[in-house]
């Protein structure tokens, strides 16, 4: 029931915000357009007036639903909920900028777009407050909030404690806990009473007309579940709910899922995918396109005098390994001498690096040997913000050298990425490279690609370990 609640309020706040977009983007045209004090050349056809509003209704949803504005947490009013608010709603101005520059035939007026963006903003922040703190004080109503209990008092029980307490969109009344303690009765745990062990499941269900029960076992004590269960599952019409002691080993993008009738716990899984990896290749090609056709005269310039000053080829591809460990082509302008690892194998650039040609000495103090795989973006093996791409010899060795190294490898390589902008390019330490590296997969959004590309652009290519 919990779950088919918060995904009922989950698909109002959808609707309501569509609604919005809609009736912001028609005040927007009208206060334009059909206002005398703003001035104007000329009212657009209704043709263009309806591609804009397809476009912007198509992005800003598929922007709102990446940033985290239909996760339980964002749909609560506060500072943090209307910020990222601001942010989905500005880069969504920068996506429709970015796809109406590729798609030529859509104008737009800047006085246009600013009052979109203005009443979308303001229309969804209203909007959403006003309709949550109508919902919430509609579940909090006695006759519709369920009564339930914590079967647990540790760690994992105080944790669910805690988050439960958050949980006003869920209309959940929690009378007490459970512990396998007897001198704990009596005790509260997060403001909350300890009302018996859990001899005592059954009796508690009963005289305090519990309707949800939480089970919060610690792994040792998993042994004593299927008896509580089949107690009360046998005798009570309550709703259960398991909540596994399994947060040690959940590395990366860990969640619940159904497969057919089966509840799987996932324990390492791709954060990026479905909408979220939508959004990040509409993001790679809205910025990527144009990146590669700006930067095309530059590389175009730097191949003839890589032809000029050396013999071999102009364009060196290497083998590295990108999202989910599978190889790829990366392209670069040579910067070092043909066969350079002839003698010494595979080995990292150093400072000096006698294998560096006279040009490939400048085109790696400025990144500019990595301009062509900008074509690697556009061609989908990799993409512009991510865990820089390494040589498959090098990642055997560091694999069991380093732990949880093989999961920067659960999103595509980038041509930059935060370890990069943060000065851990080169020969640094490897360690914090990967921590960051990961940092990076765990709390990607749109917005911080977007932000560590702008950091690349000013600056993140001029660095003291590029070489």
């Amino acid at each position: 029931m919990l779950q088919k609640q918060v995904r009922f309020l989950r698909s109002l706040v959808a609707v309501l915000d569509l609604l919005i977009l809609i009736t912001s983007f028609g005040v927007a045209v009208t206060v334009r357009f059909n206002l005398s004090f703003w001035p104007h050349t000329g009212v657009p056809p209704l043709s263009d007036t309806l591609l804009q509003g397809g476009i912007a209704l198509l992005i800003i949803p598929l922007v709102l639903r990446q940033q985290g504005l239909y996760r339980s947490a964002a749909l609560m009013p506060g500072y943090r909920s209307s910020f990222r608010l601001l942010k989905a709603i500005l880069l969504g101005m920068l996506l429709f900028i970015a796809v109406t520059y590729i798609i030529r035939e859509v104008r737009y007026t800047r006085g246009g777009l600013a009052l979109f963006a203005f009443f979308s903003y303001f229309g969804l922040w209203l909007g959403r407050k006003t309709f949550i703190r109508w919902y919430q004080k509609s579940s909090n109503k006695d006759r519709l909030r369920q009564r339930a209990i914590v079967v647990g008092a540790g760690v994992l029980g105080r944790h669910l404690v805690e988050e439960l307490a958050h949980r006003g969109d869920i209309g959940i009344e929690l009378v007490g806990l459970l512990t396998r303690h007897k001198e704990k009765l009596g005790d509260e745990i997060s403001g909350v009473a300890v009302l018996g062990t859990f001899d005592q499941l059954l009796e508690v269900v009963q005289e305090e007309e519990i309707q949800q029960v939480f089970f919060a076992l610690p792994l040792d004590m998993s042994n004593k579940l299927p008896d509580m269960l089949n107690l009360l599952l046998r005798t009570e019409p309550v709703d259960v709910h398991v909540v596994p002691d399994l947060a040690q080993w959940i590395v990366l993008g860990g969640g619940v899922y159904s497969l057919g009738s089966l509840p799987v716990v996932s324990l390492q899984d791709s954060p990026i995918g479905g909408w979220e990896a939508l959004a990040k290749r509409l993001f790679d090609l809205a910025f990527g396109t144009p990146c590669l056709m700006l930067a095309f005269p530059i590389i175009v310039m730097f191949a003839l005098l890589v032809k000029l000053t050396s013999r071999g080829p102009i364009f060196y591809g290497q083998e590295r390994m990108g999202l989910d460990g599978r190889s790829f082509q990366m392209w670069k302008l040579r910067s070092m001498t043909v066969s350079a690892e002839a003698s010494t194998g595979a080995v990292w650039a150093k400072p000096g690096d006698a294998r560096t040609t006279a040009v490939g000495g400048l085109m790696r103090k400025f990144s500019i040997d990595e301009l062509p795989q900008l074509w690697n973006v556009v061609a989908g093996d990799m993409s512009l913000v991510g865990p820089r791409p390494e040589r498959p010899v090098f990642i055997e060795r560091f694999k069991k050298e380093i732990p949880n190294y093989n999961l920067r490898h659960k999103v595509k390589a980038g041509v930059t990425g935060l370890a990069q902008v943060e000065g851990w390019r080169g020969d640094t330490s490897l360690e914090k490279r990967i921590e960051r590296d990961l940092w990076y997969i765990e709390n990607w959004s749109v917005w911080l690609d977007l932000k560590i590309l702008l950091r690349t652009i000013f600056g993140g290519f001029l660095s003291k370990n590029a070489y």
